[in-house]
């Protein structure tokens, strides 16, 4: 009973840092344009440290949709692993080191047992993360071309 409790907990904290995180950012770069007399489609325009940062709160925002989801499905808690795994590898390479600590605590609270995944639950988990994983890489690429 305790340990779902804890469960229950990390997921929560975990959702909630993502969702607040990105709406936090986005907020941040209405004001941003705001203060500059501007427009936010031309702030994203005229500067791509802005457009490609981003891109980083719609993965957070996205990566919290496909959790949701998996948690809404009776699903394999080995696939649930499997996804939260990645998503502590992605979030250390995206420097959001509070989101993988999350998700780490999160995964280490997760039980043994689960039930059998659907086929439809495994094609989510592996296209989510393959896309995921190639808008980070290229996001982080793309940066680290321009500076």
């Amino acid at each position: 009973m305790r340990r779902d409790r804890i469960e229950g907990l990390w997921k929560h904290i975990l959702l909630g840092y993502w969702i607040a995180a990105a709406f936090l950012f986005y907020f941040y770069a209405i004001l941003m344009t705001i203060r500059m007399n501007g427009v936010i489609h031309e702030a994203f325009f005229h500067n791509p440290y802005v457009a490609l940062g981003s891109l980083f709160p719609f993965l957070m925002l996205f990566q919290a949709s496909i959790l949701y989801f998996l948690e809404k499905r009776t699903i394999d808690i080995s696939l649930l692993r499997i996804y939260l795994q990645f998503t502590v590898v992605q979030q250390v390479i995206t420097g959001n080191l509070i989101g993988a600590l999350l998700a780490f605590l999160y995964v280490r609270s997760l039980k043994r047992c689960g039930k059998k995944s659907t086929i439809y639950s495994k094609v989510l988990v592996l296209s989510s993360t393959i896309f995921i994983g190639t808008i980070s890489l290229l996001a982080i690429f793309l940066l680290l071309r321009m500076s």
